[in-house]
């Protein structure tokens, strides 16, 4: 946000904020010249709002008076008279990540000369690290520090940008490696997909991160020989000729940068990274806004008894099957999960179980295409599967202090998914109607172990709400061997939705 005092006004904004319609009102002199001056270092330009409407259609910047009693977000005039202006930009938007919206947020950075968007700034646990947009593209790419847990199943606690001056010691200081975690550098590929066609305030949908190359379990020598090589990964990985990186890695070996081979190092081609961002649907979802209380920028604005949104939601739901020590096939049939085995580590033999406790085995030249397809090695089946599902005729209704968001994904092979939050209070959800085509290793367990819900219901514009845009998170477990405390077997399901709605009333 930038704050400029007008002594007079008569401030033109010459069209340059874009998306949405709006204006203050009025005449008067013309500015100072050191006002003029401030004035257009806030401007965004055509060329920035085109770029930014690459990303989000939300509008580029608002101009709004500190006492509420004008504001712009396209072009026309707003009266100063010694009044205060607040000008508001895609900077000043805290997008909410559903997966933990409490301490997972992303903001675009913009360029001050243009108005354009330039960088994201993705912060985690109050840890924020920026990457740089890749041309007037929706992605964004740069290197970065992961801290990963060894206790707590792989979870992510630390993000930090390599800028190219971060060594292992500084790492070190900030999070010690051993029993209780390790650091990865990875070379990612971050994908922002929105999907608030008309909305001026809001936005939301998904990210997509994939990365270029990876390398586990750092130490000081690995990170000096990555930098050394990383010009050349980079030009291999991007090289659309290179299908597959045979020859990258004989040329780090031949290089003498062995310790860049191996489990711990995975690298990507460009048509492998653009497969994933196109069918890869294990994403994470997010929404935000722009919400302007008397010319201040607050978190949200209040809805009041009886407003009706009405717009479009997005839902993604997600499961995976967890064990150790557990024979992977009885599990595998129960949830109905294709699967193949081999006999003498050579001839493939396809399982998929019907539902009633049989099991139907195939040959190579028996196997239909659909299962032949879906099937994964025992090892690997039955993890981290997903499906993703929209709905055009999602509402929100106000009722007193209920808020009841409706998503009906049955009709696009889910359930109808319910989310009632009452005042301050989690969400509750219901998972109704379920669609009779939904695979089973996708459909909610009847009953489970351990859940975990997150919400985010946000309201957004000036002074009263005219858009709503928020997301929702169910997350359960249930021990399919063992107990909780000490599970060999476990199966987690999360459904992950996002919305953005106009006011009907």
């Amino acid at each position: 946000m930038k704050k400029y005092l007008y002594l007079t006004s008569l401030l033109a904004l010459s069209a340059c904020f874009g998306g949405g319609s709006g204006t203050g009102g009025g005449t008067a002199p013309a500015p100072t010249a050191n006002a003029s001056v401030a004035l257009f270092d806030g401007l965004i330009s055509q060329e920035g709002v085109a770029s930014n409407h690459n990303i989000t259609n939300m509008t580029s910047g608002i101009v709004v008076a500190t006492d509420g009693s004008s504001h712009a977000i396209r072009s026309g005039h707003v009266t100063s008279g010694g009044h205060t202006y607040n000008v508001y930009d895609l900077s000043d938007v805290q997008f909410k990540i559903a997966e933990n919206p409490d301490m997972a947020s992303f903001q675009f950075a913009i360029d001050n000369g243009t108005g354009r968007i330039a960088k994201v700034t993705e912060t985690l646990g109050g840890v924020s690290a920026t990457i740089d947009r890749i041309g007037d593209t929706q992605r964004f790419n740069g290197p970065m520090f992961e801290y990963v847990s060894n206790t707590n199943d792989g979870a992510v606690t630390h993000r930090i940008v390599d800028d190219g001056t971060i060594t292992m010691d500084y790492l070190e200081s900030i999070a010690a490696t051993g029993s209780n975690g390790h650091w990865n550098r990875i070379d990612e590929i971050l994908d922002i997909n929105t999907e608030g066609t008309e909305l001026t305030f809001s936005d939301f949908g998904n990210f997509n991160p994939v990365y270029r190359s990876k390398h586990k379990n750092l130490n000081e020598t690995m990170l000096a020989h990555i930098r050394d090589a990383e010009a050349h990964i980079t030009e291999y990985l991007n090289d659309e000729n290179n299908t597959d990186t045979d020859d990258l890695i004989d040329w780090l070996t031949d290089q003498g940068y062995n310790d860049l081979v191996g489990d711990n190092h995975n690298y990507k081609t460009l048509d492998e990274r653009e497969n994933e961002f196109a069918n890869s649907k294990d994403y994470q979802l997010f929404a935000g806004g722009y919400a302007i209380q008397h010319g201040q920028l607050v978190d949200t604005l209040t809805p009041t008894d009886g407003m009706h949104f009405t717009g479009k939601a997005i839902g993604r739901v997600y499961s995976s099957i967890q064990s150790n020590g557990v024979d992977r096939a009885e599990l595998l049939n129960q949830y109905q999960i294709p699967y193949y085995t081999e006999e003498d580590g050579q001839n493939k033999i396809y399982h998929l179980a019907d539902g009633n406790g049989n099991v139907a085995s195939y040959t190579e030249a028996t196997v239909p295409g659909a299962i032949k397809d879906a099937a994964r090695h025992i090892n690997s089946a039955g993890h981290d599967m997903a499906e993703v599902y929209a709905a055009n005729n999602a509402t929100l209704e106000i009722n007193g202090d209920t808020a009841t968001l409706s998503m009906p994904f049955a009709a696009q092979g889910f359930y109808d998914v319910t989310a009632t939050k009452v005042g301050d209070a989690d969400a509750t959800f219901e998972f109704d109607n379920k669609n009779s085509n939904l695979p089973t290793y996708l459909a909610k367990d009847a009953s489970v172990d351990i859940t975990e819900t997150s919400d985010r219901f946000g309201y957004y514009g000036i002074d009263t709400p005219s858009e709503a845009a928020g997301t929702v998170r169910y997350y359960n477990e249930k021990v399919l061997d063992g107990t909780v405390d000490e599970p060999n077997a476990w199966r987690e399901w999360e459904f992950q939705g996002a919305y953005g709605m106009k006011k009907d009333n």
